[in-house]
């Protein structure tokens, strides 16, 4: 599955990576991320180990909105349960 880039609304929550099993990266649902803008989020399909969590590439910017960044794009992991995704993608539809 491929949810492709998505628009993640304000105040929605997802969780930070953790390197967990064979250094692989997973879900830490201990570490929730709330959006403080809108964002757009990309999927990263081709991680292993993703459901019911699945992973989006998210620019750091967006929880840093106030922040200035002079570097080259800077993104943070950002995971989501498969029923959320599924809501934000259904409300844009509706």
């Amino acid at each position: 599955m491929n949810y492709g880039t998505i628009k993640i609304p304000k105040g929605t929550v997802g969780y930070e990576s953790v390197s967990g099993h064979k250094d692989w990266w997973y879900c830490d649902r201990e570490s929730p991320r709330e959006f403080p803008i809108t964002a757009e989020a990309v999927h990263l399909d081709l991680w292993k180990n993703q459901g019911p969590y699945f992973v989006f590439k998210v620019p750091l910017c967006a929880f840093k909105p106030d922040k200035l960044f002079n570097k080259k794009q800077e993104y943070v992991t950002i995971w989501f349960h498969k029923e959320h995704i599924d809501e934000i993608i259904n409300s844009k539809n509706a």
